[in-house]
């Protein structure tokens, strides 16, 4: 990890950007630059959560560099990057990796069987024309915490007081592009465990189409068959009620209540605090 007191750092490279300056007609780009970083939203996050930081180069693609470091860090300037050789700079920065999985050095995939990471994202593009220099950035929320929870499980008297179903999410998205943002497409499958009677949280990424879905199986000895019951359009009972679109700045939290016994569904959506990221991580 590149951590000092950014006085300290600047003073270290005196010598190298001397020798810099003294090749005035000749070509800087070989000489170092440094990168940091101003986290504009930083007060949201616990200040030791860890940060992934990535830089390519523009608008080639090419991965120059990639590190770990903290939120206090980056907030602080205490974190930088040396860049050489570059008139541009783009990247990201990726924080709450937990179980999700890196391919192609920007693509985090949701393993099949697992729930999405409680990530946050920024990304950024950057000319390289300063020997120091800060680039702003924001981390945000790509994944919406859910809650399902049905009501009246106390009326199912016929299963001797227990919860008869089991629920298995769907759909097809398994994970982010965080250069871009854009979703990945591919299959997604996670079974949540029931916390309380009647009650299921997991974590959705951000979603590329219109797959999501929900499924109820009847408990073996538990309810009256098993197997299958019934499959609920995820998706659509987001965005019908509400108002969900998978485009949203920062994906909000949500809460989905079901009656199953009046065949009604409600939908209650809020945003998230630094109160709910305690929760999340």
């Amino acid at each position: 990890m590149r951590t000092s007191i950014r006085l300290a750092v600047l003073g270290a490279m005196l010598l190298p950007l001397v020798s810099c300056r003294a090749l005035v007609l000749e070509d800087r780009l070989p000489c170092p630059r440094f990168m940091f970083f101003d986290l504009l939203n930083s007060e949201l996050f616990d200040s030791y959560e860890n940060i992934i930081i990535a830089a390519y180069s523009y608008p080639e693609g090419l991965l120059l560099d990639t590190d770990t470091t903290s939120v206090r860090a980056v907030s602080l300037q205490e974190f930088y990057m040396p860049i050489r050789g570059q008139e541009a700079v783009m990247g990201y920065g990726v924080m709450g990796i937990q179980q999700n999985k890196l391919e192609n050095s920007s693509q985090w995939i949701i393993p099949i069987g697992m729930e999405s990471d409680p990530l946050f994202r920024f990304a950024y593009q950057a000319p390289t024309e300063q020997e120091s220099f800060l680039v702003p950035v924001e981390l945000v929320k790509d994944y919406a915490q859910v809650t399902v929870r049905f009501v009246g499980v106390e009326s199912y008297t016929e299963t001797g007081g227990q919860f008869p179903f089991d629920i298995l999410i769907s759909g097809n998205t398994r994970g982010i592009e965080v250069l871009t943002g854009t979703p990945i497409r591919g299959y997604f499958e996670f079974a949540p465990e029931e916390t309380q009677m009647g009650i299921f949280h997991f974590r959705l990424p951000r979603q590329a189409d219109h797959a999501l879905r929900m499924e109820l199986y009847g408990r073996p000895d538990i309810y009256e068959k098993s197997g299958l019951i019934q499959t609920i359009d995820l998706w659509a009972v987001l965005y019908e009620q509400g108002g969900i679109t998978w485009e949203e700045k920062n994906l909000p939290d949500v809460e989905v209540v079901i009656d199953y016994k009046e065949m009604e569904v409600a939908v209650k959506v809020s945003g998230w605090s630094q109160e709910d990221l305690n929760y999340h991580f």
